[in-house]
């Protein structure tokens, strides 16, 4: 496990408001997940079980590429922060996590809301 790296706690940080969480990015310890260079990152001091529970926020943006990428913050079936998924929409490996900037530029999306997405 490791902490966030600086690129990485922008996007973080932006999920874990948005699925009304408490943690602070900073204090995580997360290790990076085998999904083919997605990005995706299991978060530390989950239960023992690492039981995927349910989504509690997701977002969208664009790869350096111009590829869509979803990214979706999961907790466990304690509540428990699990993981942070990431996939980008044509299976290629993620070029970049966003920029702060673009992470304070993303906006809520009602659709992402309506497809069961919820805090």
């Amino acid at each position: 496990m490791r902490p966030l790296l600086d690129h990485e706690i922008p996007l973080t940080q932006h999920l874990l408001s948005i699925g009304c969480r408490h943690e602070r990015a900073e204090q995580l310890l997360v290790e990076p997940l085998s999904g083919g260079g997605m990005g995706g990152l299991r978060i530390g001091g989950s239960s023992i079980e690492w039981e995927l529970g349910r989504k509690v926020a997701e977002t969208q943006f664009s790869d350096a590429d111009g590829t869509p990428v979803i990214a979706s913050l999961n907790v466990d079936v304690y509540d428990q922060l699990f993981e942070i998924d990431v996939w980008k929409v044509d299976f290629s490996a993620l070029q970049r996590w966003p920029s702060q900037n673009e992470v304070s530029q993303m906006l809520f999306n009602p659709s992402l809301w309506a497809s069961g997405v919820r805090p």
